[in-house]
């Protein structure tokens, strides 16, 4: 079938050594669409083929999922509908005081264009040290104005991902998140100071403030101050559970090891300590406070920081009968941002990240957890945003990219965002059209099963999806008739395009660059191509 529209970083060598031999050790049946239409005719609407008409019945997951919320089936995010959702979306988190978007003039102008481009999540934070400046004092005003946010977003479409952003943990060390009356360094020093995520490596004070509190020693209140933090999301939780299309909560932004670094920066992760428990037992108690305020959105935790770069992780489930994610990152260490890269990288930096993937998919097995990249890009290196991109379709994970605009504590990042400009409004002079040119591309959002493989050819246009009508619940196939929906962007098919559909047919009516395929009776497995 054819549709037509109108046109219309040496320190490098000091550190993480162990992960040097990464790169060493790497050296169905069913109906077809129907014929072309008229070439000529860009008004005519899609047809499908002469057979009875599918009705596009509901498969309901009443119970498991609530109402205007997303829902999680093992591996899957699911809709209330049962089907597979897939998120693509972009990152906005403002580091700097007031910590805000709103203060940097993200708005709603902002939230519709990333809409328009087909992202369907956004992925929004809040800065501890912002809500509660001193012990026991929230700052609601600081609260309602990242819920304006969070409900633009939701009014635009988008599904919001909400998280508690920390990067080095305060400004002492020129990172951000943690208040300043959870800063315990032993009074070693904080130098050398060579920013974010320079620090990381070499300042032993910045070390220490992890370990006391992953070793939930008490704040200058005299409180455990993983009781603290956990007191402070469930107050964050209960405002933020108001906000429409709420995907879920990422309880910890990149955690870090603290001393422990030599023994978690290797594949097998922190097996040698028992910082993975430590972790764990922060995230269980977060997610025990959010889930007084808000049990219907997806408890998401994040492993420590080395997972980007290949470590494995031990973290444990957060809770019997949670919904439950694995927030990580994907960042190859030879290009880490921030940090001077290494020349002809390419071929170890995709086996590296391919391994993340591969670690974060036995995380999901075992767990039972579904799984989002959360984080990756956060630089205007094409070749390697693309290749990330490829490989969360290939291994089917849901992603945000670093980011819409950031600034760093340490210093801007311009070559970050996709806006230029945040203050000023999205017009194309002020965003990185070639780097949208890469994010920017068809996938499947709404699943009427379980998607086994997708991806989009950029260079040649060509978009295919293969998926089974099975639930991803389990429960049983999807009725003839059940709708799956592909964004098909207008940035890459400016004069139209072609399906061809096995086991299924395009539902009339597709539009707006949303291709809506629905299932023959009898059909285990659809497929779906698009082509110019």
């Amino acid at each position: 079938m054819q549709i037509k529209r109108r046109c219309r970083w040496g320190l490098k060598a000091l550190v993480w050594v162990p992960f040097a031999f990464l790169v060493a050790c790497g050296g169905g049946s069913g109906g077809t669409s129907a014929p072309p239409v008229n070439p000529n005719n860009d008004d005519q609407e899609p047809e499908v083929v002469d057979t009875p008409s599918p009705v596009a019945p509901r498969s309901s997951c009443e119970g498991t999922v609530a109402k205007g919320r997303l829902g999680q089936a093992g591996r899957w995010v699911i809709d209330a509908d049962c089907r597979v959702v897939i998120l693509q979306g972009v990152n906005q988190i403002s580091k700097l005081p007031p910590y805000t978007p709103e203060a940097i003039g993200f708005g709603e102008d902002d939230l519709r264009y990333i809409a328009s481009q087909g992202f369907n999540t956004i992925r929004l934070g809040f800065i501890w040290k912002a809500f509660e400046p001193e012990p026991g004092q929230y700052d609601t005003d600081y609260l309602e104005s990242l819920y304006r946010t969070a409900q633009a977003a939701s009014d635009a479409g988008l599904w919001v991902l909400f998280d508690f952003h920390q990067d080095m943990y305060n400004e002492k060390f020129s990172g951000e998140g943690f208040p300043d009356w959870t800063v315990f360094d032993d009074g070693l020093p904080n130098q050398p100071d060579l920013g974010f995520p320079g620090n990381y490596f070499l300042m032993p004070a910045l070390w220490r403030a992890y370990d006391h509190f992953l070793d939930n020693d008490q704040d200058l209140a005299g409180r455990p101050m993983h009781e603290a933090f956990a007191e402070a999301w469930r107050r964050v939780a209960a405002r933020i559970k108001d906000v429409d299309r709420l995907l879920g909560y990422d309880l910890w932004n990149e955690p870090f090891p603290g001393t422990a670094l030599a023994l978690c920066a290797n594949p097998l992760g922190c097996l040698l300590n028992n910082q993975d428990k430590k972790l764990t037992a922060v995230s269980r108690l977060a997610a025990d406070a959010v889930r007084k305020e808000d049990d219907t959105a997806i408890i998401f935790y994040e492993p420590f920081v080395t997972f980007n770069n290949g470590a494995d992780t031990a973290h444990g489930g957060v809770g019997e009968d949670v919904q439950a994610g694995m927030s990580f990152h994907n960042y190859c260490l030879a290009k880490t941002p921030g940090l001077p890269g290494l020349p002809l990288t390419d071929p170890g930096c995709g086996i590296e990240e391919q391994l993340v993937f591969t670690n974060a998919e036995r995380q999901a097995r075992e767990k039972n957890d579904t799984l989002i990249l959360s984080e990756f890009g956060a630089s205007n290196d094409l070749v390697t945003i693309e290749r990330l991109i490829t490989l969360a379709a290939k291994n089917r994970v849901s992603w945000q990219y670093w980011a819409w605009w950031n600034r760093d504590v340490c210093c801007e990042r311009p070559e970050e965002g996709i806006i230029t400009h945040p203050s000023d409004p999205p017009l194309p002079e002020n965003l990185n059209q070639e780097k949208l040119d890469v994010l920017v591309r068809a996938y499947p959002q709404l699943v009427a099963g379980v998607p086994e493989s997708y991806g989009f050819d950029r260079k040649n246009k060509v978009f295919h999806l293969t998926y089974s009508t099975q639930r991803a619940d389990g429960n049983g196939h999807f009725p003839p008739g059940s709708v799956t929906e592909i964004f098909v962007p207008e940035r890459h098919y400016p004069d139209g395009y072609q399906v061809s559909v096995e086991g299924g047919q395009v539902l009339p009516g597709s539009a707006d660059q949303i291709l809506r395929v629905v299932s023959y009776a009898g059909v285990g497995t659809v497929t779906v191509r698009v082509t110019p």
